[in-house]
């Protein structure tokens, strides 16, 4: 049986155990917020990395296009000198 002194012990108990319980929610909120904006940082390095590889493929068909212009060229030369 909780006496009467005890009563206030364990409301102050209480009320401690729910502003932990509140600072605990509010850590994790800000750590969901964080996760959140990781996230979105995330997204956009890997769009940013898309576009790079866009742009290296792009650069691979330029550099091939100039290969086969280049080996066409040798051939016409070739053809010249024979």
């Amino acid at each position: 049986m909780i006496k009467a002194g005890e009563v206030e012990f364990v409301s102050e108990e209480g009320e401690r155990q729910a502003k932990e319980r509140e600072e605990q929610v509010k850590e994790r909120e800000e750590q969901v917020k964080e996760g959140e904006e990781q996230v979105k940082e995330g997204e956009e390095q890997v769009k940013e990395g898309e576009e790079q590889v866009k742009e290296r493929e792009e650069q691979v068909k330029e550099g091939e296009e100039q290969v086969k212009e280049g080996e066409e060229q040798v051939k016409e030369g070739e053809e010249q000198v024979n």
